[in-house]
C-alpha cells in the first residue's frame, strides 16, 4: 500500500475509534440511567406491596369488628 493509502486508512481507524469512544460514552450513560429506574421501580413495587397489605389488613379488622357488633346486636 502507498503511505497516501495508508494515512487515509488510519484516518478512518481514528474516526471509528472516536466513535466507539462516544458509544462507549452514551452507552454508559444509559447504563446508569437504566440502574437508577430499576432502583425506584423495585422500591415502588415494595412501597406498594406494603400499602397494599396495610389496606387489607385494615380492612379486614373492620369487617371482623363490624361482624362482631352485628352479631352482638342480634345475639346470633
Amino acid at each position: 500500500m502507498e503511505i497516501r493509502a495508508l494515512e487515509e486508512y488510519n484516518r478512518h481507524l481514528k474516526a471509528e475509534m472516536r466513535k466507539y469512544y462516544q458509544l462507549q460514552s452514551v452507552s454508559q450513560k444509559l447504563l446508569e440511567e437504566v440502574r437508577t429506574s430499576t432502583k425506584r421501580l423495585k422500591d415502588a413495587v415494595l412501597e406498594f406491596r406494603r400499602a397494599h397489605k396495610d389496606i387489607e389488613e385494615n380492612f379486614r379488622q373492620e369487617e371482623d369488628l363490624h361482624e362482631a357488633e352485628f352479631l352482638r346486636s342480634h345475639q346470633f
